[in-house]
């Protein structure tokens, strides 16, 4: 029985063919270098020009807490950039367990920096302010790595928001601990703790709204 012959291309889609153009590949570590030295760069610059660094900043407290957020900037970043081994997009089982831990331990490390309990008459102006520039410092990150990721959010939908906004909040939330010196412990955890975590919940939200849309 003879085989049906097969229909030539049609010229569209010859035509669609001639002006296709090869897509760059991805370079996973190299762009979450790249996040981690501009957004760095971006505390390093802030904390010279417009947000000093607290008073007592070499306490071993507030390293502590330094270092934890550092620490949760780059995993977070390294979890929501680079894929294991064997896979194209970054998704792993386990990171909204491993973010969940993360967050829980930087929250720990505040707490432990913010030792005073007596709360001020201006506890909910420098609240505000604190999470405001939290906030704002993590846009930098956030932004850097949703145009990084641009043609696999729509498969990687609320696990790459949640790891891409639990980085960014990492750093507003190393900004924070840098540079604020209050150390009432309703202030550390609500306004430096809410900063971390609210962009990882808002752009897990965003991304989920996105899907169902």
């Amino acid at each position: 029985m003879s085989q049906p012959e097969v229909p030539p291309p049609s010229p569209a889609l010859l035509a669609r063919v001639a002006e296709a153009r090869p897509v760059r590949p991805r370079r996973p570590a190299r762009e979450a270098a790249t996040v981690a030295l501009l957004s760095l760069g971006l505390v390093a610059a802030l904390l010279s020009l417009s947000l000093p660094p607290r008073h007592d900043l070499w306490r071993l407290e507030t390293l502590l807490a330094a270092a934890a957020c550092t620490l949760g900037f780059a995993a977070a970043l390294w979890w929501a950039l680079v894929p294991p081994r064997g896979q194209v997009l970054p998704l792993r089982p386990a990171t909204p367990r491993r973010l969940g831990l993360a967050a829980l331990l930087l929250l720990a490390a505040l707490a432990a920096a913010g030792h005073e309990r007596i709360v001020g008459p201006a506890f909910a102006h420098w609240a505000r302010g604190c999470f405001s520039v939290g906030l704002l410092v993590a846009t930098v990150p956030a932004a850097l790595c949703l145009v990084f990721l641009r043609r696999a959010l729509g498969v990687g939908g609320w696990r790459l928001g949640l790891a891409i906004g639990a980085a960014a909040g990492a750093l507003g939330g190393l900004t924070l601990t840098l540079h604020c010196g209050n150390r009432h412990l309703a202030h550390v955890l609500l306004a430096h703790g809410g900063a971390i975590v609210a962009p990882a919940l808002v752009l897990a939200a965003l991304l989920v709204a996105w899907e169902r849309a």
